[in-house]
């Protein structure tokens, strides 16, 4: 009698061993994809790849996804959870990107939780997303001077270009050129007299000042506005140095 006492109670410790009390671990996670400081288009969908462990049994994770750029018109910021049983859970998926995404540097954030809502370690990345559907060039409107019409200018002189360029996703570069009119413009094929860097900011304030040419005759000056998607604005303006 006394032995199956003892059975019964070793039992009961065991059953006591692997009841919630014993689950002393947190999960943990585990993120290959996407990779830091990688670039991703929408040309395909967002592949994200991930692990979770628990020495007893998972529960669920998260994925959270934004952008630390405060200055985008249309953000992207999206919250994944699911459940998830065992003690392993490998999670690939293929995250389809929205139409309107702005190009701009990206990050992503994830854990998971065991059955006691024991959290792991917070895993994340920081990445670029490019939107490859952006067919839409930058808008520039120049308001001063008067483009409609030849601009008269003094040699040696400086001509100030006053205006506003918008894009609907992210405006990369401008660049200025200056040649005689009697040299076809190409683009690219000539070399800026000045190249400013955008970063893929939704509007930019045009303001340059431009060193008119010691020669007098006629000058073609091109401002080149160009978006994250190679879009390209040409505004041409006609000079008449004195």
């Amino acid at each position: 009698m006394a032995l199956k006492i003892f059975n019964i109670a070793l039992l009961l410790g065991f059953i006591s061993a692997c009841t919630s009390d014993s689950d002393l671990e947190v999960p943990t996670i585990q993120l290959f994809l996407p990779q830091q400081n990688a670039t991703y288009t929408t040309a395909t969908p967002l592949l994200i790849n991930l692990s979770c462990t628990d020495d007893v049994s998972l529960y669920h994770y998260e994925i959270a996804i934004g952008s630390p750029d405060t200055t985008l018109t249309q953000p992207w910021d999206t919250l994944i959870s699911k459940t998830i049983n065992g003690q392993n859970a490998q999670l690939d998926m293929q995250l389809t990107l929205p139409n309107n995404l702005q190009n701009a540097t990206y990050w992503l954030r994830t854990f998971c939780t065991d059955r006691l809502d024991q959290l792991s370690d917070t895993s994340g990345v920081s990445f670029r997303l490019v939107n490859l559907n952006d067919n839409v060039a930058p808008n520039v409107n120049i308001l001063s001077p008067n483009i409609n019409n030849t601009v008269n200018v003094f040699s040696g002189g400086t001509l100030v270009i006053i205006g506003t360029a918008t894009d609907n996703v992210g405006l990369l570069d401008m660049k200025v050129y200056l040649q005689s009119a009697d040299i076809p413009f190409t683009y690219p094929n000539h070399t800026p007299i000045r190249y400013i860097k955008l970063n893929n900011q939704s509007a930019y304030q045009i303001a340059e000042v431009i060193n008119v040419p010691q020669q007098e005759g006629f000058y073609n000056l091109h401002l080149v506005l160009r978006d994250a998607v190679n879009n390209l604005t040409t505004i041409p303006i006609v000079l008449k140095v004195l």
